[in-house]
């Protein structure tokens, strides 16, 4: 994983498990590998590592069972309710930055068309 130094390396690290969860990458309930190897697979100290997964813990995504490790909640509708945030979020952003580009209204639905149908065409390929 590349880090923006200008930005928290946990936070980056939680942003990549969150991506993992919300795209069923890591199923509900699934075990994750340990903090030191985690620390190794991310590159990065296992405090850091310690730090980010706490913090995924709070935010109700992962859980500890006492001797058995960490898991990813069995709370499909949290994660369902993240991804639609997560998703509201990007297109908000991205609407603002085409926004800031003068882009109007009509352009933006028209390149989001020819996206999506493109799209489908590459999917039947």
């Amino acid at each position: 994983m590349h880090y923006d130094h200008a930005r928290a390396i946990y936070l980056q690290i939680m942003d990549d498990i969150r991506q993992r969860i919300i795209s069923g990458e890591y199923q509900c309930d699934e075990k994750i590998a340990p903090v030191r190897e985690l620390a190794v697979r991310y590159e990065v100290n296992p405090n850091t590592m310690q730090k980010a997964l706490t913090e995924l813990e709070q935010e109700g995504l992962l859980y500890t069972k006492r001797t058995s490790g960490r898991f990813v909640t069995n709370d499909a509708a949290r994660i369902e309710a993240l991804r639609a945030q997560v998703i509201t979020e990007k297109v908000r952003e991205w609407i603002r930055e085409m926004r800031a580009y003068g882009v109007d209204e009509k352009t933006l639905e028209e390149l989001v068309r020819k996206e999506l149908n493109d799209h489908e065409t590459d999917r039947m390929c």
